[in-house]
């Protein structure tokens, strides 16, 4: 039977995680690695994968990656194409709207664009990935709240571990209220810059 949602976030097995870590271990470098499969490496749109890139806000270096995982499969790049595809994509990538949207999506800037707007750019990316994290560990204690009231409520405690899940809770409770506060004035500080820079809100 799948488990429940309401035992997520319950003490995994350390000898389960010790066997696999090796394994796992394997598979995240090397998904971190083959950026492009065989079929786009044998596609040859290496000004489409440029522009890509570049109006997602991908470092240059991101080329050598993909150099290396085409060379997986004896299939060559041209960067040439790919180049001109990525400072096209860099044009429309590079304008301070951008700067906030990115942020509020978890995407962090990489100091890409040219000199005269990369400042602004990094500090309106800063400030709306702070607002992105706050919302993000918000959900995630409402979410772990939720667990914890469906398990006081549903399983068969002691007294003593309910006394320490009821305590869990008011702790949760207290970190909860402080981040509504950090996140109401990263929320008006994101704001001000907006206006300080003219950056226009996502829709």
């Amino acid at each position: 039977m799948p488990a429940s949602e309401h035992t997520r976030g319950r003490p995994t097995s350390r000898r389960f995680l010790a066997k696999h870590a090796v394994s796992l271990m394997s598979l995240v470098l090397l998904a971190g690695c083959a950026t492009l499969s065989r079929e786009q490496c044998r596609s040859g749109d290496w000004h489409g994968i440029g522009t890509a890139d570049g109006q997602a806000g991908e470092p240059l270096g991101r080329l050598d990656r993909h150099v290396r995982a085409c060379a997986e499969y004896g299939i060559p790049v041209d960067e040439q194409r790919y180049r001109a595809g990525y400072d096209q994509g860099l044009r429309a990538y590079c304008h301070i709207d951008n700067a906030c949207a990115a942020g509020l999506r978890g995407h962090r800037y990489q100091r890409v664009c040219p000199p005269e707007i990369d400042g602004a750019f990094e500090r309106c990316n800063r400030a709306a990935l702070a607002v992105y994290r706050l919302r993000r560990e918000l959900d995630e204690i409402s979410a772990q709240r939720h667990r914890y009231v469906f398990w006081l409520w549903n399983s068969p405690l002691s007294e003593h571990d309910a006394y320490l899940l009821r305590h869990e809770l008011r702790a949760l409770d207290r970190r909860y209220d402080q981040l509504r506060i950090d996140l109401y004035l990263s929320e008006r500080f994101l704001d001000d810059l907006m206006d300080e820079v003219g950056a226009r809100p996502s829709p």
